[in-house]
């Protein structure tokens, strides 16, 4: 109970922090939560078609930021650190890739304060928020720009990107991680989930994506560490051996 407890402190600590920051009310955050449906259908109906992304930059997609935290990464951020504690993962730093409004960078700095934590996304609103939630935080660093990292944390993200493997491909060129991080969801409706990708100038459909994602994973070295006993295997641990 305790530990409960503590969780919806923290969320509504962040929710109350958000309505401030943004000069919301309660109803009109309340508002966007139930608006966030009908984002989801434009995005499917219209948006995606016209790869009109300029949804992540608006204040509707704040509250969308917020419950992916809540019912999701927040999770799989804990699960991971856990993880990390009992099997006592070697990685000295960390970069929090398409962060969000920067939940679980901070759950990775003050799990982890002797590591340092890099909050990477690109510049908008999600950014100018994390810049302030994060303020004071000594152990992270914010950057619009991929950084070289013992471990990428790549939760609830590539679903997000058009061109999922081409990105893998440059997060492993300059960020050169031992470890990477995934909550993939490729086959999952909703908001700025892709229903294609494009793998080497060629649509695929999000079906194919786990399969050709997990080649390029492996192409790259990459093992998925196995029985974490994480339900659904959220989140997903890979491994590189190091040459």
């Amino acid at each position: 109970m305790k530990r409960s407890n503590k969780t919806a402190e923290e969320l509504k600590s962040i929710r109350d922090d958000m309505i401030n920051y943004f000069n919301l009310t309660d109803q009109k955050f309340d508002e966007m939560i139930e608006n966030e449906k009908v984002l989801q259908e434009n995005w499917y109906n219209s948006w995606q078609a016209k790869e009109d992304t300029s949804f992540y930059n608006k204040i509707d997609y704040i509250t969308m930021a917020y419950t992916c935290y809540k019912y999701y990464s927040r999770k799989d951020c804990i699960n991971l650190i856990k993880y990390s504690n009992e099997h006592k993962l070697e990685f000295n730093t960390v970069i929090d890739i398409g962060a969000g409004f920067g939940g679980t960078t901070k759950l990775f700095a003050e799990a982890f304060p002797e590591k340092k934590v890099v909050y990477q996304n690109l510049h908008g609103i999600q950014f100018d928020y994390a810049k302030h939630y994060l303020n004071g935080i000594n152990n992270i660093n914010i950057s619009e720009k991929l950084v070289k990292s013992d471990l990428v944390n790549a939760m609830e993200l590539m679903e997000h990107i058009q061109k999922p493997t081409e990105f893998l491909d440059e997060i492993v060129k300059v960020c050169n991680p031992k470890y990477i991080v995934l909550s993939s969801a490729f086959n999952v409706v909703a908001l700025g989930h892709w229903s294609t990708f494009i793998v080497n100038n060629e649509s695929i459909p999000c079906k194919s994506m786990p399969r050709l994602f997990g080649s390029t994973l492996k192409s790259h070295g990459f093992t998925k560490i196995q029985d974490t006993g994480f339900w659904n295997s959220r989140p997903s641990i890979y491994v590189r051996k190091q040459s």
